[in-house]
């Protein structure tokens, strides 16, 4: 809109020049007159070199955040010509996979001739899911802004949102008081029904009932017993993201906060288990071993990535 703003006001310029030197046959009225003229083709000169000598990239810093939280979009322009890029706008798209159409938002671009500039764009994550965003140009103007040239903007990229972890305190003591009754009734003085398997470094979440007090203490450092379990012992956690018709956000926040805490429960009371969950893309059950914050972190990446499965009307009757 203010290009055209733009436009009028040069047209009105040109006719005005044109009356004056018509009026006042002099030199100046024909000077002024003759470089009003010019300004476009000019102009136009420019945005050519500007749009030859000129690239952009999109890139990232996080490839994955935890709800809330705020990350970085860094959009690299790189101006080789000897004329400064005095203005440019560019067109960013993104969308949660919950999504089906992509949302808008431009960011203000300028950069020194035979220069580069990061362009920062700050983005608010307030659902979980996998944010997708690509930059489809930078429309960059003359220095009237009568015209405007696109350059294409390479790279797309792809942020994870996932859940902040949090204990569930009920579950956890309920785990502690089960865990605590079956070594007081499975195991005597001096033995252990699970076998220690290997000796590790000592992660967050890990129960202190698993510290090798003795190499810890010749060591000088926190060292974990590995027990050897059988895999019939191990919890099962089932999971699925499957909704009828379309899913709200708050739905879907609600189902990866109750998986992620879940699990990350049972890691905080030592407890390494399974989650078997529905992959709604390939039809199939998955099978995710969780040992520690590492593997949690992977279980939701897969499960945001999976996406959602859709249960009709004609399904469920």
């Amino acid at each position: 809109m203010n290009m055209w703003k733009n436009r009028i006001i040069y047209i009105l310029c040109i006719c005005a020049s044109i009356y004056y030197a018509v009026l006042y046959d002099k030199y100046v009225s024909l000077v002024i007159m003759w470089c009003m003229i010019t300004i476009p083709p000019f102009s136009c000169l420019c945005l050519i070199f500007l749009q030859r000598r000129t690239k952009a990239k999109l890139t990232t810093t996080e490839q994955m955040v935890k709800m809330g939280e705020d990350f970085i979009l860094t959009v690299l322009t790189e101006n080789r010509s000897i004329f400064p890029l005095a203005y440019g706008v560019m067109k960013i798209k993104y969308k949660n996979q919950l999504d089906e159409e992509y949302q808008n938002a431009d960011a203000i671009c300028r950069v020194d001739a035979k220069g580069q500039e990061k362009i920062q764009i700050e983005f608010h994550c307030n659902h979980c899911g996998l944010i997708q965003i690509a930059c489809e140009y930078l429309k960059v103007y003359d220095f009237f802004r009568l015209l405007s040239v696109k350059i294409p903007i390479h790279g797309e990229q792809e942020v994870m949102v996932i859940p902040e972890f949090e204990i569930m305190e009920d579950l956890l003591e309920n785990l502690w008081d089960n865990s605590e009754n079956i070594n007081q009734s499975t195991l005597e003085k001096g033995e252990d029904t699970s076998e220690v398997i290997g000796i590790r470094e000592y992660h967050p979440g890990d129960h202190p009932k698993s510290i090798h007090w003795k190499l810890s203490s010749k060591r000088k450092q926190i060292l974990i017993k590995e027990f050897g379990k059988e895999e019939e012992d191990a919890d099962i956690v089932n999971f699925g993201l499957i909704c009828e018709e379309e899913c709200s956000y708050e739905w879907y926040d609600e189902k990866l906060e109750e998986l992620v805490n879940i699990c990350w429960t049972l890691l905080q009371a030592g407890r390494i288990h399974k989650v078997i969950w529905y992959h709604p893309q390939m039809g199939i059950y998955e099978n995710t071993k969780i040992q520690n914050i590492e593997d949690l972190g992977e279980l939701a990446k897969q499960v945001i990535r999976a996406g959602v499965g859709r249960l009709d009307k004609e399904d469920i009757a």
